[in-house]
């Protein structure tokens, strides 16, 4: 009988999607098969590669990591990263969630890294508060954070008399958990320069 040859090739544009590995691309070149994939969200992505590595040292057999360097911590913060086992079993972990793939036969080393992540929470944010801003990068697309500084305004100086008793109503209702309905604000000014406020 003749022998069958397979002949693999490797997409590296598709194996390095948005600037490094894909995870599920790595998995099947890796291991020659496709993954099931159990997904994990809300996690500290660092503490999981912390832990994953401290207690599984022994079944890892490649750890690859995408890492930024923050200029006002002088220190690296992990973006992302990748972690193979020996079970057939890979980790793809970002920030705050992570991708766990697997070959559905080795359900023990699956059970022992998800005993491991789940004690990983993402922590309460300690930062100043941010907002993002999708930017155009060398890799493609990029969250930019810009910090939300509060200011504080004079409602007596900036807007009309009635303004203050109506802003009061707004803040109460926004402050409800539960709240039914929609409140919708338009300001406009006219000549006379009189804010006028509709609520709905």
């Amino acid at each position: 009988m003749g022998n069958l040859n397979i002949e693999r090739t490797l997409d590296t544009g598709k194996l390095f999607g948005m600037g490094f590995i894909d995870g599920k691309s790595f998995y099947l070149h890796h291991f020659n098969n496709f993954p099931n994939v159990d997904f994990f969200e809300d996690i500290n992505g660092e503490k999981v590669v912390k832990t994953i590595t401290e207690n599984l040292s022994s079944e890892i057999t490649g750890v690859y990591q995408l890492r930024n360097f923050i200029k006002r911590k002088r220190n690296f913060a992990m973006e992302s990263a990748i972690i193979v086992f020996d079970a057939a079993t890979m980790l793809e972990v970002s920030e705050d969630y992570l991708f766990l793939y697997h070959d559905g036969k080795h359900m023990d080393m699956v059970k022992r890294i998800v005993d491991l992540v789940l004690p990983c929470n993402k922590p309460r944010r300690k930062e100043p508060l941010e907002i993002n801003l999708v930017v155009r990068a060398s890799n493609g697309l990029e969250l930019k954070p810009m910090e939300i500084k509060k200011s504080k305004l004079d409602l007596d100086l900036f807007y009309a008399d009635d303004f203050i008793q109506t802003d009061q109503i707004i803040q109460q209702r926004l402050k409800k958990i539960k709240i039914k309905g929609l409140c919708y604000c338009m300001v406009c000014l006219v000549p006379a320069r009189r804010l006028i406020l509709d609520i709905w």
